[in-house]
């Protein structure tokens, strides 16, 4: 029993008084760094739920991601509902026999997703561009034919709220699916994505073919365009994430749309796979969407910080050196001939 405080004695010894020392410095500076660090994660995690714990000598933090900015986001989608609710009330029914379990899950889905780790100014931007982006692809759709609503609008406004929900879903839903693809894979990256894309294309054009008369499809088409070519060469492995979550999250949306009758596509498929492929495109072109708005706003933002610095320096430039406002007066009567000029 006794060979155990013996052996530390004798280590103790060997070591010295420095290495003492030295050692009972180092615990000290050990547990000071992991109290620093401590206070950074409780900082940190002020205004959101944390489990903070300690377990042999690691910090494990586990932190929520919603916060107050979820809240006023939720408030938002709550307002909105109950606003769409009230316009159209004729096509809500709040009577247990036609609750649709599909839709409710579906719209429990896309908000709780979309009060996720919320940032008000990306968010606020993607939600502004896929607004936008979705009433023009809801008119492209509906006034060439490939899709009829129940109600025969062109497109109907109750349904474009949806499109900002999706697209803030489909973008946590990227999260998911970055986490759960791996870095590299046996092609690159950019390969993939040109064969992804052309394939696409490809059944796009031959889907759409009934809507090809329409100005809009020619719009719609361009828009196609300039989102396959843009975006960073570099970093297509994003694109297909994107790409890839946009899908999942359309299935779902396409399957109770077109089984419960809310829209129906030329075809009569239930849903179309290359409605659902769409989503997917749909998502990446919101993306490419926002960026337009980040550049146009950091330049923006540098023309302001130009006009200020030149103020800046325009106000804090030494003054010039007082002139004699009587000789330059003299000098300007000499040269126009009022005062003789002085001899030599």
């Amino acid at each position: 029993m006794a060979t155990a405080p013996r052996k530390a004695v004798e280590e103790l010894g060997g070591i010295g008084l420095g290495g003492v020392a030295a050692q009972a410095a180092r615990s000290s500076q050990e547990t000071g760094i992991q109290d620093r660090t401590l206070e950074r994660v409780r900082a940190k995690c002020t205004g959101s739920r944390c489990l903070i714990s300690r377990d042999q000598g690691t910090l494990t933090v586990v932190a929520s991601d919603f916060d107050q900015r979820s809240l006023r986001v939720l408030l938002v989608f709550l307002v909105i509902g109950v606003t769409t609710g009230w316009i159209w009330r004729e096509y809500v029914s709040f009577s247990l026999e036609d609750l649709d379990w599909l839709l409710g899950a579906c719209w429990v889905g896309m908000v709780g997703l979309a009060i996720y780790r919320v940032e008000l100014r990306r968010d606020g931007m993607l939600a502004a561009v896929a607004l936008a982006g979705g009433a023009l692809i809801e008119a492209w759709g509906t006034r060439s034919g490939l899709w009829t609503y129940f109600s025969r609008e062109q497109p109907p406004l109750f349904i474009l709220p949806a499109w900002p929900a999706a697209a803030l879903a489909t973008e946590r839903v990227v999260w998911g699916v970055d986490r759960g693809t791996p870095p590299r894979l046996p092609v690159s990256w950019a390969s993939l994505y040109t064969a992804v894309l052309l394939a696409f294309a490809a059944a796009l054009a031959s889907w759409t073919h009934p809507g090809w008369h329409h100005p809009l499809t020619w719009v719609a088409w361009l828009c196609v365009l300039l989102t396959a070519v843009s975006g960073d060469t570099a970093d297509r492995r994003a694109d297909l994430m994107r790409f890839a979550a946009g899908t999942l999250v359309g299935f779902p949306l396409e399957y109770w749309g077109t089984s419960r009758g809310c829209w129906t596509y030329w075809s009569g498929e239930v849903p179309p796979p290359i409605a659902v492929l769409s989503h997917g495109f749909a998502t990446l072109a919101f993306a490419r969407g926002v960026h337009l708005l980040q550049l146009l706003q950091g330049s923006k933002t540098e023309r302001m910080i130009q006009a200020c610095a030149h103020l800046w320096i325009k106000n804090t430039r030494p003054a010039q050196p007082a002139t004699n406002p009587h000789k330059h007066s003299i000098n300007k009567g000499v040269e126009e001939g009022i005062f003789p000029e002085r001899p030599s």
